[in-house]
């Protein structure tokens, strides 16, 4: 039986790159988006978007910040993509990012359980593109990757890439990633099946995986060098 101080969920956090990141994350391919979070620590502020559930936890994105910041503007086009704090409230528009102020200092922090997260390495980098275009295909939404560094590789991966094989606990696919491969997107081409890394969305040709680079590895990714 758990003991109260078992109970509940737990905040597992996992620092960005950058804001640009953040937003990335939190703008919707529909022009909706997920709410943010900005709480006091210590002289800054930190924003935080709420990710996925993975046993006892919730793994929290989040970089540090100073001033007041009420929303975070994002667009993202053939002209490349923009991130602006807005230090005052927008309305209703349709490329603004609400950040809320909330005190969640309460919820303890935490790692995820050891079987709560079982990690898949995918043959090679165009299997784990392709396995991300297909569940995007079939939820209809833009999925999107996470990069970052472990034991000075590079690697890039994603949640639960393959229905079928989903189950109580979450599954991480992940492969390697070369050095010269950077970008905010993944692209590709479903008349040819080219798979490339660009920094904006363009033409109409394309699918699109977002990649979210993290500045530390997921405290439960621990394999073999």
């Amino acid at each position: 039986m758990k003991s109260k101080e078992e109970k509940g969920k737990k905040i597992t956090y996992v620092r960005a790159k950058s804001l640009d990141d953040i937003a990335r994350l939190a703008f919707g391919d529909d022009f909706s988006s997920r709410s943010l979070i900005c709480s006091p620590r210590g002289k800054k502020n930190r924003i935080t978007l709420l990710g996925e559930h993975v046993g006892s936890c919730i793994i929290a994105y989040y970089v540090e910040s100073e001033g007041t910041c009420k929303g975070i503007s994002y667009s993202s086009d053939d002209s490349g993509e923009r991130v602006e704090v807005v230090a005052h409230e927008r309305g209703m528009d349709k490329n603004f990012i609400d950040v809320f102020h909330v005190e969640i200092e309460g919820l303890k922090d935490g790692k995820p359980e050891k079987d709560s997260v079982a990690i898949i390495k995918a043959g090679s980098f165009e299997d784990l593109a392709k396995m991300a275009i297909k569940a995007s295909v079939k939820d209809e939404s833009i999925r999107h990757l996470y990069s970052f560094e472990y034991k000075g590789k590079n690697i890039i991966g994603g949640f639960d890439l393959i229905e079928e094989l989903n189950d109580e606990a979450r599954n991480f696919y992940y492969t390697l990633l070369s050095k010269d491969n950077q970008g905010k997107y993944i692209a590709y081409d479903y008349k040819t099946g080219r798979i490339e890394f660009t920094d904006r969305m363009r033409e109409y040709s394309y699918m699109y995986l977002k990649i979210i680079n993290l500045a530390e590895a997921f405290p439960f990714f621990n394999v073999p060098d």
